[in-house]
């Protein structure tokens, strides 16, 4: 044998070694992803373990259903073949409750109640006011209240890792959690369905957790996300296939600002109905640039400290108007200082004296202030705050409905003017025309805002804010998403009001006892007693 053909021969083996060896590692790597596969398949609810135990035509058929199955619920092509694109989104970071449960029946596991009481096992300030964003995006979208309680509340939330227990002790059964949570990526957290006494959500700690109500750097998991998705769960909700909710299992390539689909809307509110009538508690606040008030009115006339919830907000130059009931304050907001109220009557004389409410106010391109006051339409000129002449107007004289029921009117950034009424409607004024061009619901202009808006004001922040009750919503109208939400409070507009002392708040605990009546009054009527407090609380008389 020559020297060149025996060269020849060792380069020829080395290449079937070399394709030999090629073969065998793309045998390995096949039989590995397989495997991947099969455990993620049993994991998730897709694969009966029993149904692949052994080698036979039932369990390749069991297995390519399986991935056919979820395939078809991620909507990832594939018909049933073990693709690239389908391991890859099996590796994707994931809640860790099965997508199909087959071990329920057809009955929705929900509470029996609605006001819910939550705890975050030894947790931070921050991650408390997280976790209180996460449960107000909940209740802004149903019946549901929420109060936090750390002795025996139903849900309790808790930082877990590896094998690990459950947190309360009156949970059923073993206390060991059969769920593992495997360290940083794939399982993020996993939650339990109601029961009867306590649910349980358990969030890994060994991931890296943005701990804020801002956008999360891209090596960071959002914890606002992750919780508002498992408390959907421990309220009663299962996966969603539908990328833009937030209980689609995956964690999607954006995760804020956070809010709730149409279809988590739906959900919660097939399960616990429709925003009813009981005051929320809510979130603690952001805040924006303080402003304190140097002195606080003890007169007889209303105060702007004791406000629970506001009718208009109306900001020009450099004052801001708030007007509730009868009452208007004008707010300094370079001089950090309010006078005492003055009825909406000594600015606006031409109003009746059996007005109801202010429902909307907002200045037009061209000066004017446009006041929406019960039917009534009123246009006058500022400062003079006389009316323009061929005002006020009716309703219908704007191409809206004679009963329609304003509840609030902004103009955005972007100079468009919107009215909102009838509770989840919202018409386009033509600023020129002043008639209004079209009609919409208030989740397609707005969305993440709950029916039932009281008031709305473009602030000096450049965002939009809406009030439900005593509920305020903060709104990016460029993201066209809610930011914030919380309980109202003086203090979202920088204004800082000085708190009681001991000796008063005992003498108003002791008042508001004397006022009870009935404990077994119906909602209407409980309804009734509150609006008749608040009016008490901001009339002249003591």
């Amino acid at each position: 044998m020559t020297p060149a053909r025996g060269i020849a021969v060792i380069a020829c083996a080395i290449a079937v070694i070399a394709a030999i060896r090629d073969s065998v590692a793309n045998s390995d790597s096949v039989a590995n992803s397989d495997e991947e596969a099969i455990r993620f398949l049993q994991t998730y609810g897709y694969l009966n373990g029993d149904n692949v135990q052994t080698i036979s035509d039932n369990a390749t058929l069991a297995l390519r259903h399986a991935i056919a199955l979820f395939q078809e619920y991620y909507r990832i092509p594939g018909d049933g073949v073990l693709n690239e694109a389908t391991l890859e989104h099996m590796r994707k970071p994931r809640c860790g409750v099965k997508d199909i449960l087959h071990d329920l029946d057809d009955s929705p596991r929900k509470w029996a109640k609605t006001h819910l009481t939550w705890n975050f096992h030894l947790a931070s300030e921050s991650v408390l006011r997280v976790t209180e964003v996460a449960f107000e995006m909940w209740a802004a979208n149903s019946s549901l209240t929420f109060e936090r309680n750390s002795t025996n509340p139903e849900i309790v939330i808790s930082f877990r890792k590896g094998f690990h227990t459950f947190v309360d002790p009156r949970h059923q059964g073993s206390r060991i959690c059969p769920s593992l949570l495997d360290g940083p990526g794939n399982v993020l957290a996993h939650a339990f369905l109601p029961s009867s006494e306590v649910s349980e959500v358990h969030v890994d700690s060994a991931e890296k957790w943005h701990i804020e109500l801002t956008v999360n750097p891209d090596d960071t998991i959002h914890l606002l996300h992750t919780l508002t998705h498992e408390i959907g769960h421990a309220l009663g909700l299962h996966h969603s296939p539908l990328k833009d909710a937030i209980m689609y299992a995956f964690v999607p390539s954006k995760t804020f600002p956070v809010r709730l689909s149409e279809a988590d809307v739906l959900a919660i509110q097939n399960l616990y109905g429709l925003r009813n009538k009981s005051e929320i508690a809510g979130p603690v606040t952001t805040t924006i640039a303080t402003t304190t008030i140097a002195t606080r009115d003890t007169g007889n006339s209303a105060d702007l400290c004791a406000l629970r919830r506001v009718d208009t907000v109306l900001v020009l130059e450099n004052r801001m108007y708030v007007a509730y009931r009868h009452y208007l304050w004008s707010i300094d907001l370079n001089g950090k200082s309010y006078g005492r109220s003055l009825l909406l009557t000594d600015y606006l004389r031409f109003l009746p004296d059996n007005f109801t409410r202010l429902a909307g106010a907002y200045r037009r391109p061209s000066g004017q202030l446009v006041l929406f006051v019960d039917n009534t339409v009123y246009m006058i000129e500022y400062p003079s705050f006389e009316l323009v002449p061929s005002w006020p107007r009716k309703l219908k004289d704007m191409n809206l409905s004679p009963n329609a029921k304003i509840n609030a009117v902004i103009n955005t950034n972007a100079r468009r003017t919107f009215a909102i009424y009838n509770d989840e409607i919202v018409a386009e004024i033509d600023d020129c025309s002043m008639i209004a061009v079209r009609h919409n619901s208030l989740h397609a202009i707005f969305p993440g805002i709950p029916p039932a808006v009281t008031s709305a004001v473009r602030y000096i922040d450049g965002n939009l804010y809406f009030f439900v009750k005593r509920q305020f919503f903060k709104y990016n109208e460029f993201t066209r998403s809610v930011t914030m939400a919380g309980k109202f409070d003086s203090e979202i507009f920088g204004i800082v009001c000085p708190k009681d002392g001991l000796l008063e708040q005992l003498r108003a605990l002791l008042k508001r006892l004397a006022q009870m009546r009935n404990v077994f009054s119906s909602e209407d009527d409980l309804e009734e007693e509150r609006e008749e407090e608040e009016a008490r609380k901001f009339s002249h008389s003591v």
